[in-house]
């Protein structure tokens, strides 16, 4: 017989000083149920002694989540130089004076010497620096979950009913699972 899921119902004889002969039932409920005893006489009373609650320890496991480390993640920006190459083009427009010739040439009301070159600037290119962003590479940035098993052991305890009997007045007669009504069905 299954101990955790069958009723046990053991009839121990025994006397009684005041009555005569008279029947106790011990009734086993599996664990943690309330054990009865009840006294019966011969003509099939039952009369209860008490009660007896028995009990068991049953493990019961929490998982607690707790923070085990922190990570930070940022981008950061690094600066480097960098130097470019770049050709420029200037354009003069050239004055020259004949020095054989009979005139004056003036240039913003200033005399030009015979003879002699003078440059006046036309166009000029200058570097315009325009930035660019492209992108380098992705990064992808994930969390896992990784699910273990872990044994723990652990030690329970269970409260049995310990009958004795220095005497020797009680013995089994009668073993059954149908003598008494359960009590939890009322």
């Amino acid at each position: 017989m299954d101990d955790k899921n069958s009723e046990q119902v053991r009839v121990l004889h025994g006397t009684d000083s005041g009555a005569g002969e008279q029947t106790a039932t011990a009734r086993t409920q599996g664990a943690g149920k309330e054990e009865r005893l009840l006294l019966s006489t011969e003509t099939g009373d039952l009369s209860e002694l008490g009660r007896v609650r028995l009990h068991e320890e049953r493990a019961q496991v929490d998982v607690q989540r707790v923070q085990a480390g922190q990570v930070q993640v940022r981008k950061v920006v690094r600066e480097r130089q960098e130097t470019l190459p770049v050709t420029l083009t200037s354009e003069y427009l050239e004055i020259i004076v004949n020095p054989e010739a009979s005139g004056r040439v003036t240039m913003d009301g200033q005399v030009l010497e015979a003879g002699r070159s003078y440059e006046v600037l036309l166009t000029e290119e200058r570097a315009q620096v325009t930035k660019q962003v492209f992108a380098l590479s992705e990064v992808t940035v994930r969390k896992q979950v990784q699910t273990s098993t872990h044994q723990e052991t652990v030690t329970l305890r269970r409260e049995e009913l310990d009958v004795v009997d220095a005497q020797g007045l009680a013995h089994v007669i009668e073993e059954s699972a149908s003598l008494l009504p359960d009590p939890e069905r009322r």
